[in-house]
């Protein structure tokens, strides 16, 4: 049985997802099943959490700042 499903995205990667379905030729819905019959096959590996950051923050950021606070230099990657 399947279930009808309602995401909000981002338009951009909406149109990511829907030109990466074109180029498997599956719909989108066989390509998010796919990615978390993946996804929720493989084991928990345990992440630092800040390493899934890095690069997250844009914008201006000071060497001060970085100075100030050493968790922000990790996730900015400096």
């Amino acid at each position: 049985m399947k279930v009808r499903l309602t995401l909000t995205m981002d338009a951009k990667r909406v149109a990511k997802l829907r030109a990466l379905s074109r180029r498997r030729r599956m719909t989108v819905a066989a390509l998010v099943e796919d990615l978390t019959d993946r996804a929720l096959s493989e084991p928990d590996v345990d992440m630092d959490w800040v390493d899934g950051l890095k690069g997250a923050i844009t914008g201006k950021v000071s060497k001060a700042d970085l100075a100030r606070d050493p968790r922000l230099a990790k996730i900015m990657g400096r």
